[in-house]
């Protein structure tokens, strides 16, 4: 008899908290201080000008823990930065390197150099 109050007691509590999580799922208002944010940024080579940047954001709610996903693209100017690479011998030249540093896309060029090396 014992163990069987037992079983009944523990079928009835397991059935009370599954409806208390269901009800609590149904109801989650996702408000965006209960969220978790994962934000990742990728950038690609566009134009001379540009990078094309693609933003993935997951979210996922803290209380219930469903997850949805947004993505966006923009155009962003590049992020230069510029490389010394040295005097060019027995030219009056000097070459560079200029480098991205978002999408990686880089360019050398060779400028007059007025000192002799």
């Amino acid at each position: 008899m014992k163990k069987q109050q037992r079983i009944c007691l523990c079928t009835i509590i397991i059935a009370i908290v599954l409806g208390l999580a269901s009800i609590a799922y149904a109801a989650c208002s996702h408000d965006s201080y209960y969220w978790d944010i994962n934000l990742t940024e990728t950038y690609a080579y566009n134009c001379y000008e540009f990078c094309s940047k693609t933003t993935y954001q997951e979210y996922e709610c803290k209380i219930c823990g469903e997850m949805w996903t947004t993505e966006g693209t923009s155009m962003v100017p590049h992020a230069w930065y510029r490389i010394d690479l040295g005097h060019i011998p027995s030219l009056p030249l000097h070459k560079f390197r200029t480098v991205c540093l978002q999408c990686g896309y880089s360019i050398d060029t060779e400028e007059f150099c007025p000192l002799t090396h």
